[in-house]
């Protein structure tokens, strides 16, 4: 099977180690996506720039059927997620959009004070272009926890009202 037409799975992590499963399972040469976004973390003595996982214990992987028993088995790596039996699939569109945010700095996404919770969104255009999701809360000041229906976690995200499509 080719690589492109593979599909993205998500991968569920122990807590903290998605870096370190995700190392383990690129040496099996498997492709994967672990998406990381920076934060400012304050110490008593200091302030450090530190990249963190943007879906704490989960990673995305793109691999064979016979492929996926090896990477079960892999440390750190808890189980890889479905739905009704079926494995939990990630449209490209979707990475593509994660991994164009990854190459930002800042956080973008919407303004809209006619959203409801609930409301399937679509993103129309930026980093996140063609990345669907449910809102989840809005607190009318440009903040919104869009969730990502294949991970089952939400994301809080800012975007221009023009970005945002209803669907």
């Amino acid at each position: 099977m080719n690589e492109e037409s593979l599909p993205w799975r998500v991968v569920q992590t122990r807590s903290r180690s998605e870096k370190k499963t995700a190392a383990y399972i690129q040496a099996m040469g498997v492709k994967l996506y672990l998406p990381l976004q920076k934060r400012k973390k304050q110490w008593s003595d200091r302030t450090k720039v530190v990249e963190e996982p943007l879906f704490p214990g989960y990673l995305f992987a793109q691999f064979e059927e016979g492929q996926r028993y090896p990477v079960l088995n892999t440390p750190g790596v808890v189980r890889i997620v479905s739905f009704g039996g079926e494995y939990a699939s990630i449209p490209d569109a979707q990475i593509d959009a994660l991994q164009n945010f990854s190459y930002l700095d800042n956080e973008v996404l919407v303004v809209n004070n006619e959203l409801l919770s609930g409301q399937e969104v679509l993103i129309a255009s930026g980093p996140f272009k063609n990345l669907s999701g449910r809102l989840v809360r809005h607190n009318g000041k440009g903040k919104l926890l869009i969730e990502f229906v294949a991970l089952g976690q939400g994301l809080l995200v800012e975007l221009d009202r023009t970005k945002l499509i209803l669907r």
